[in-house]
């Protein structure tokens, strides 16, 4: 033991009113924990000890109550009934008292957490043979109560903010396997404050619990599902308490938040952080009150510290506002899963500038491992948040493979040797001698099941588990590692890397589940390999991305691997062998940065996108010689058919100019998507994938983008052109649309020129289209008398859309070559006045004159490369800025990005009808990826099943 965790016994200065609370001493330890609350109820009796939303109790009020509750249950258990007190009670208060009401009785407590299913309380309740169940009962049981909770002083937020708890699934599950006796906390409280009031708080018979008793069964959910019961004794609690106060500076006057459930190991550990030292505990449940309100309960409470897991500070931090500070926090900790860096640089800019950061580290088997502390001034680590130096009263070492000790800056088998880690497992000798070892000393170790190093200074480093590490062409490769470089990124705000076996190789590969920043750039997953090829070895980068909204999470809110959605399979086919193969190949290896691919490989699922599409078929045509359409990796997505339609391409005939065939079969009506300036239709290719295989998507691009042609001048002329083709697709409605930034006014244009002529539009999609500038600029601005009175080619702009859907468009067999070409000066001619009006003042700027030279010559010449898409999106900003639209009564579905630059309610002037607005938490261009699309294609699904309803009803 260290020198430091040999304090003597201080005295704790207690608040006006109290007598001197003795500080913990680790090698002179009170009894018990409900010893060392008496202690502490004595010497604080009027210092707030339990405050949740709606109610609040001193620790003599708590010792009181919970005096009261024990007295209850002990009086209607048989002497011999010693098996353990089940809790079912809300986060708060409430669950608070029976906690320590159940530890009074000499029994352990079993604490349930509501959140959970029914069928899963009721598998841990039949574990661990409990004799008694304190749950909440109702009103009912309350009535009769002559002492009820419900009657507490009321502090705070809404009481409303605490989950209700209805105990009845759990008891349906267990069936004849119920505990003998079911009580409700209000009314114990009442009756046996009844019984002592009569008899005497001195005649109440107290069992009296050993350091080395169980006092509470922790379960855990198991690696295989099924749960462990872990026994922590009256011991384990002191010695944490002890650390608390150690480490933490847990003392009287600190107003500790307690966020984690205390049915598991870190939510109880906090309550005795703060009971066991004379601090109070702020119960708040963000799982059923939400993360906003959390911020205000961290305020108004003035909570001095805050115990939670990283994704849950990553979560609060994200709900508060830019500017909005936690005042009073002196201490933040975070425990459960990995910290990283930029967790406590996010943290800091919400946070007094003395509060300091601790990461704390830990298992149910051991409790406490460490303790890393990082100063309010202190340098952020890059990457993990280190474990720390061990927990007072805890010896760490590493064993090697051959089960020595590994030296400093060795890596091996994390094992804790102490007198106070838990007491094996309930029930389960045989588990428990896997994993304890007593040892002659009294001291007990236990083999954890996670690498670590520790560095010259004693600072323990976590490394990940050990059944988690796999071999990656023969180089053990630790998944943390990578989940620590993915998050280097900005970018991603969470990372998970899992290693998988291939049936037909048995060789593992690495795959890594992403989740985007809030506000942030979802990165490809092209380009997120890229990134991590400069950071690590070749072996150790995925050879899959999978981007998610959101990570799966268990009860205890860690990540559930067991939950992640399988990646997509790859069957690996042969190699590539003809000529077309291997040189195709060579160009799918360099845009998808992957190291090989096979013929039967999928170009979408190995993390191509639209903007990799692009780049795929400008090498295609730089290296080959070979022009192919974007609709190429639709009709042939895997290597070996890409390859051969390569080969084929000379011969083939062309394919339509505008319109991409996404998925032709289904019996629903059809949905037509409009792409957005300079973007290719490809780009809805997952929105298409996860509509099902029943649903017909057809999209949408400018004319002239792929395939030399004169594009159309207008929003109205564009949506003619498209609706030309639409109306040959599907001659009758209800017709359903969906267009992306630009698209979004092709698509409200072609919605009314379909009303026009009497057809019925199912319900339109308007995807982050910003509204037109045109409706931004005054009567007598740029230089025009009337602006958006006529495009730019002289067509009408507002007020047209009453003519047939059937009328020919720019570009069409009725327009002549000579009318382009007046067009075409005549737009040269206006140039300079009407491009861009942000650029107008810097004409002698080169890249705003080369664009002006280009514009004019948009689709007529074919630029190199991505050149090409930016000419593209020039000219439909140009679009963009003549357009003015009209109100649309239909039903709508609009969506914003986070880059969307409107109000929340800017399209609502013009969406007279039914609408929905959606915020997505990504960049403009990045809405139709994954894992955005996820949800979008939900949305989608629900209106076009309404859509095929109504249709139906109508026969």
């Amino acid at each position: 033991m260290n020198e430091s965790d040999r304090r003597a016994a201080v005295a704790v200065e207690a608040p006006a009113g109290g007598v001197p609370l003795p500080a913990l001493d680790l090698d002179d330890l009170p009894a018990s924990v409900v010893s060392r609350f008496r202690e502490v109820a004595t010497r604080l009796p009027d210092t707030p000890a339990l405050v949740s939303p709606g109610v609040a109790m001193t620790f003599a009020e708590a010792d009181r109550r919970t005096d009261a509750i024990a007295v209850a249950i002990l009086g209607r258990l048989d002497a011999s009934e010693l098996g353990p007190v089940a809790t079912l009670l809300p986060h708060g208060v409430a669950g608070l008292l029976g906690l320590l009401a159940a530890m009074k009785t000499g029994r352990p407590v079993v604490p349930l957490d509501p959140m959970v299913p029914a069928e899963r309380m009721a598998q841990i309740v039949r574990q661990a043979g409990c004799v008694a169940l304190l749950t909440d009962l109702g009103d009912a049981a309350v009535a009769r109560s002559t002492v009820g909770l419900r009657a507490v002083g009321a502090q705070g937020a809404d009481a409303s903010a605490v989950a209700e708890i209805n105990p009845r699934p759990v008891l349906d599950a267990l069936g004849d396997d119920a505990p003998r006796l079911v009580l409700d906390l209000a009314c114990a409280a009442g009756d046996g404050a009844e019984w002592i009031a009569a008899n005497g708080a001195d005649a109440v018979w107290w069992p009296e619990p050993r350091l080395d008793e169980p006092a509470c069964v922790v379960f855990t959910s198991g690696s295989t599902g099924t749960p462990k019961g872990v026994v922590w004794n009256h011991g384990t609690f002191l010695c944490e308490a002890f650390a608390g106060a150690e480490r933490l500076g847990f003392a009287p006057g600190d107003r500790l938040a307690l966020v984690l459930p205390y049915s598991f190991a870190a939510g109880i550990t906090v309550v005795v952080f703060g009971l066991l030292n004379g601090a109070g505990l702020y119960a708040y449940d963000p799982r059923a009150a939400g993360l906003r309100g959390l911020g205000d309960w961290i305020i108004t409470q003035n909570l001095t510290a805050l115990q939670t897991t990283p994704s849950l500070l990553r979560a609060l931090v994200g709900a508060l506002e830019v500017d909005e500070v936690l005042p009073d926090l002196r201490l933040v900790t975070t425990c459960g899963e990995a910290a990283y860096g930029r967790d406590v640089a996010a943290l800091r800019a919400h946070v007094p500038a003395t509060c300091t950061y601790v990461n704390w580290s830990g298992a149910s088997e051991i409790a406490s491992l460490g303790f890393h502390e990082i100063g309010p001034r202190a340098p952020i680590p890059h990457g993990t948040v280190p474990a720390g130096l061990p927990a007072p009263g805890k010896e760490v070492l590493l064993r090697r493979e051959d089960g020595r000790v590994a030296g400093p800056g060795e890596s091996g088998d994390v094992e804790v040797i102490s007198e106070f880690l838990s007491a094996g497992y309930w029930d389960n000798p045989e588990l428990t001698a896997e994993r304890f070892l007593p040892l002659a000393d009294g001291r007990t170790s236990c083999r954890t099941g996670d690498l670590g190093r520790i560095e010259p200074d004693g600072t323990v480093i976590l490394l990940g588990r050990r059944d988690a590490a796999v071999k990656i062409r023969g180089y053990l490769v630790e998944p943390s590692e990578v989940e620590a470089a993915l998050l280097r990124s900005p970018e991603i705000a969470e990372a998970v890397v899992t290693a998988v076996a291939d049936e037909d190789t048995a060789q593992h590969r690495l795959i890594a589940y992403v989740v985007p920043a809030v506000n942030g750039n979802t990165l490809s997953p092209v380009r997120i390999r890229r990134a991590l090829r400069e950071r690590l070895p070749v072996w150790m980068v995925p050879t899959m991305v999978v981007p998610l909204a959101e990570l799966p999470r268990n009860e205890r809110g860690k990540i559930d691997r067991r939950a992640l959605p399988p990646p997509p399979a790859r069957t690996i086919s042969k190699r590539p062998r003809t000529q077309w193969e291997i040189v195709v190949a060579d160009i799918w290896t360099r845009v998808l940065d992957v190291e090989e691919v096979f013929v039967g490989d999928d170009f979408m699922e190995l993390g191509g996108d639209s903007l990799a599409a692009n780049e795929l078929l400008t090498l295609v045509q730089e290296k080959l010689g070979v022009s192919m359409p974007s609709s190429a990796l639709v009709d042939a997505p895997t290597l070996g058919a890409f390859s051969h339609a390569v080969s084929v391409a000379q011969q083939s005939g062309p394919r339509h100019p505008t319109v991409v065939p996404l998925r032709t079969t289904g019996s629903r009506p059809p949905l037509f998507c409009f792409a957005g300036a300079g973007a290719l239709a490809l780009g809805f290719h997952s929105l298409a994938r996860r509509l099902g295989d029943d649903q017909p998507v057809y999209a949408f691009q400018a004319h002239g983008l792929e395939r030399r042609g004169f594009p159309d001048w207008s929003v109205e002329k564009t949506a003619r052109r498209h609706l030309e083709v639409i109306r040959v697709l599907a001659p009758r409605g209800p017709y359903l649309l969906a267009g992306h930034s630009l698209g979004g006014l092709i698509a409200m244009e072609i919605a009314q020129q379909l009303a026009a002529v009497g057809e019925e539009v199912g319900f339109l999609s308007i995807m982050d289209t910003y509204l037109p500038s045109s409706l931004r600029i005054g009567p007598n601005e740029d230089g025009e008398n009337a602006p958006a009175a006529q495009g730019v080619d002289g067509s009408a702009v507002t007020g047209s859309g009453s003519g047939s859907g059937t009328g020919s468009g720019s570009g069409t067999a009725g327009d002549s070559a000579q009318e382009h070409a007046r067009g075409y000066r005549g737009r040269l001619a206006r140039f300079t006045q009407r491009l861009l009006p942000e650029q107008r003042a810097n004409f002698t700027n080169m890249a705003t004159l080369k664009k002006m030279v280009q514009i004019p010559l948009t689709g007529v010449v074919q630029f190199g490369g991505l050149e090409q898409f930016d000419v593209f999106f020039n000219h439909g900003r140009l679009l963009e800025r003549f357009y003015r639209p009209r109100p649309w009564a239909g039903r709508t579905i609009v969506y914003r990005s986070a880059e969307n630059p409107d109000s929340e309610n800017a399209w609502s002037t013009y969406l007279t009808g039914s609408h929905d607005t959606h915020y997505v938490p990504c960049e403009h261009f990045y809405l139709l990826r994954e894992p955005h699309v996820i949800k979008i294609s939900e949305h989608f699904r629900t209106e076009i099943d309404r859509v095929v309803a109504e249709q139906a009803s109508r026969g």
